[in-house]
């Protein structure tokens, strides 16, 4: 979660300057004009409602409280919880605490044990009691349809110390969050025959996207084996989709299906599909997705020629990672 050290910066700087914006710790005094100095320790293990891992936890209601557990963290040590828009994992280190609420953040010191406990509250945009405000307007918990079209499905919980250590991590999925919508599938020429090559994309005018990866934030491949023509699977391919992107306080540019894939030989006449499938190998990907083309093939001259565009999104596992959301983007 690389945006966590940067959070903590920013908030080292603001206690330092004596400064407490909206961080309500009792009993500060001995760290505002310097912060702890320790060493990351492969022994810290935090949960997150008993859940262990980078999650995520899934259905949670905006407004709701989390139980933060963690244990072999620093003697004495304050520690943080802070939560963050996934758009933060597509921004250049030096501005993803853009996308985080640094204002409302939970806050406690561990015991001579290195223990720690907490209860966390979930921000939610618009929420008149407990909004999530991030400086960027963009930012957003739960994440908008765009924003989940585009595979970026999760916000995320990060604790952290004001030396930048970070200790655990938990990407939540709200109750109400959008569900993405389904991807589509161009296929041109028009026309083709067995050994030809034949270009895919997005849609003119389509609103979903492609990302069963997303969380990657990285171009994902599509191999020749996950896209068949009439069941059978295509001699080659140069598919993929592309990363998604993002200026702070600008646009988000979603993944975009390109590429060729040469048809497979043994067509006889009648009619079958053009079926294109994102995989999903990496852990976190919330869904499986696919579009599909139907076609007819012409007798004898083994061509076909597609009719349509019919796209498909089949929710097949509520995982995802971040970062997951941004837990990927830090390795």
């Amino acid at each position: 979660m690389s945006w966590l050290p940067h959070i903590a910066r920013r908030i080292e700087t603001t206690l330092a300057a004596g400064v407490l914006v909206g961080i309500g710790v009792v009993g500060m005094g001995s760290v505002v004009s310097t912060a702890p100095s320790f060493a990351a320790t492969s022994a810290a293990n935090c949960t997150f409602n008993g859940v262990s891992g980078i999650g995520p936890i899934t259905s949670v209601a905006g407004c709701s409280q989390i139980a933060v557990s963690c244990s072999g963290l620093p003697a004495d040590t304050l520690i943080l919880v802070v939560q963050a828009s996934p758009l933060g994992g597509l921004l250049p280190l030096a501005q993803q605490p853009y996308e985080a609420d640094t204002s409302h953040t939970a806050s406690a010191t561990t015991n001579g044990n290195g223990t720690y406990s907490t209860t966390f509250t979930v921000r939610q945009s618009n929420s008149a009691t407990d909004p999530f405000t991030p400086s960027d307007a963009n930012a957003t918990c739960p994440p908008t349809q765009a924003q989940v079209n585009a595979g970026l499905v999760d916000c995320a919980l990060g604790v952290a110390g004001l030396d930048e250590t970070i200790y655990g991590e938990m990407n939540i999925q709200y109750a109400n969050q959008p569900t993405p919508m389904a991807p589509s599938l161009a296929v041109s020429p028009s026309s083709f025959a067995s050994g030809d090559t034949v270009s895919v994309s997005d849609a003119p005018g389509a609103t979903g996207n492609w990302w069963g990866e997303g969380l990657t934030y990285g171009a994902v491949t599509i191999p020749a084996s996950d896209i068949t023509v009439g069941g059978v699977a295509a001699s080659s391919s140069t598919v993929s989709v592309s990363a998604p992107t993002y200026t702070e306080g600008g646009t988000l540019v979603p993944p975009a299906l390109s590429g060729t894939f040469t048809v497979p030989a043994g067509w006889s006449s009648g009619s079958a599909s053009i079926n294109l499938t994102e995989p999903n190998a990496a852990v976190g990907s919330l869904a499986t997705i696919s579009a599909t083309s139907p076609v007819t093939i012409s007798g004898g001259s083994t061509v076909a020629t597609p009719v349509g565009q019919v796209g498909a999104v089949v929710v097949a596992l509520l995982v995802a990672v971040g970062a997951v959301v941004f837990a990927r983007r830090r390795h």
